[in-house]
């Protein structure tokens, strides 16, 4: 999984009082450090995790953290601990902002944002694993997966984690979580440029972790999960299964965790948390935040105003899911959804676009603040779709390196400003 955790123990849901469906939310972002001028990466994430001088895995500032990730030139944020409401916390991503770019400043480099650096080349670039605490873990997953490519090293996500007590609770919410994933890129998407070229692909970035670890396909799978009706079932049918199936690869254990999983959602039972993985990092904590809650109220409202359709959606084929996952993958917020079973639960009855889906989500389900506090990326995306759509309409078919590096520094003024990127 390239989204690996310095500590593997540490979280932002901890499990210290077993909190129940919607009582709190855990968030994580990951940020790219890049020279200033020149947009190349910089491996100094080090820089940002000192403790009396000595490098650590993880710095606290309050009610954010900081922590390494697999490359040293990424930086992870998220909240201390478990946050009872998303609106207005986008405020304390923001200020964590400003302080590392202050740091950073020092060596003219700056936090940017996107699911993918867009002219990155891992075969050229000064890409480095983390090389300090804990290192042993990157280790082993490069001698298992050779980790200096763009499936593990050029990845930058978001990670929503929502809390589960008891069998019912956990079943009601994987359930959801597991229906909404397909979409889920053609809200997120913000990856279509990599190594310098527009791709096939509006999420270029889960286009790459899709085949990550094709070597051991049971620690991705379909991406998006199996059916599952208790938490027995998943420990037998996805985690056992998985650390069997990587245990000739990893004779000293080191990775026989459930952090291992990399399907979409995975459950942290060290948490109890269902934790989503497939979302791309916006262009700014307003937009990030934005999403994470139109995400967490569409699961909300399936739980509890689809109740009726639960059966439904719980049993729903993979198969079909999977063909809907990787069209939102290619086509973004255009992608076309034609599977009349999959849109009824969203109150469609005929073939709609994706961004047409998440549109009448965001009229149906925002309450009065919600829209007030990000009215402005809700606006761009029903008008321009997502970020990823946006760059490629502001970078065109053929870019040549100035203008994404225009492109992109703007987009790190966007993440410094708190702004959302917008197009003409």
């Amino acid at each position: 999984m390239s989204d690996i955790h310095s500590d593997v123990e540490k979280s932002s849901l901890n499990n210290q009082v077993t909190l129940k469906l919607f009582e709190a939310h855990g968030v994580e972002i990951e940020y790219i450090i890049v020279d200033r001028d020149s947009l190349e990466i910089c491996p100094i994430a080090d820089t940002l995790l000192k403790d009396d001088g000595n490098v650590v895995n993880e710095v606290s500032h309050g009610e954010i953290t900081w922590c390494n990730e697999l490359a040293r030139h990424l930086i992870e944020f998220n909240f201390s601990s478990p946050e009872k409401t998303l609106l207005g916390k986008e405020k304390l991503f923001n200020k964590n902002i400003t302080l590392a770019n202050s740091i950073l400043k020092n060596y003219n480099a700056m936090l940017m944002p996107t699911g993918m650096h867009p002219f990155l080349n891992p075969s050229t670039a000064n890409v480095q694993l983390w090389p300090f605490e804990l290192s042993e873990i990157f280790i082993t997953y490069d001698k298992i997966f050779n980790c200096k490519n763009h499936g593990w090293i050029n990845l930058q996500s978001v990670h929503l984690n929502l809390p589960f007590s008891g069998e019912e609770e956990f079943k009601k919410l994987h359930s959801a979580i597991r229906y909404i994933l397909p979409i889920i890129p053609a809200l997120s998407a913000s990856s279509p440029i990599v190594e310098g070229r527009p791709t096939l692909k509006m999420d270029s970035r889960l286009g790459y972790y899709q085949n990550n670890q094709s070597i051991i396909p049971e620690i991705g799978a379909e991406i998006i999960p199996e059916i599952i009706n208790s938490t027995n079932d998943y420990k037998t049918l996805i985690l056992n299964k998985m650390y069997q199936a990587v245990s000739p690869h990893d004779p000293g254990g080191i990775l026989q965790f459930e952090w291992l999983n990399s399907r979409g959602a995975i459950v942290r039972f060290d948490r109890s948390a269902i934790e989503i993985r497939i979302i791309d990092s916006q262009e700014c904590a307003t937009a990030d935040f934005a999403v994470l809650q139109i995400i967490s109220s569409v699961i909300k409202w399936m739980i509890k105003e689809k109740e009726n359709y639960f059966d439904e959606y719980h049993n729903f084929n993979l198969k079909q899911m999977v063909d809907i996952f990787n069209h939102c993958i290619q086509e973004g917020d255009q992608a076309l959804i034609e599977n009349t079973e999959y849109l009824k639960i969203f109150n469609f009855k005929n073939p709609v676009t994706a961004r047409e889906i998440w549109s009448n989500l965001f009229d149906l389900l925002y309450t009065r603040e919600e829209k007030k506090a990000y009215h402005l990326f809700v606006e761009e995306y029903k008008v321009h779709g997502s970020l990823a759509s946006r760059i490629i309409k502001a970078a065109g078919n053929n870019p040549d390196k100035n203008t994404l590096i225009k492109i992109y520094r703007e987009l790190s003024y966007c993440l410094s400003d708190d702004k959302i990127f917008t197009v003409e």
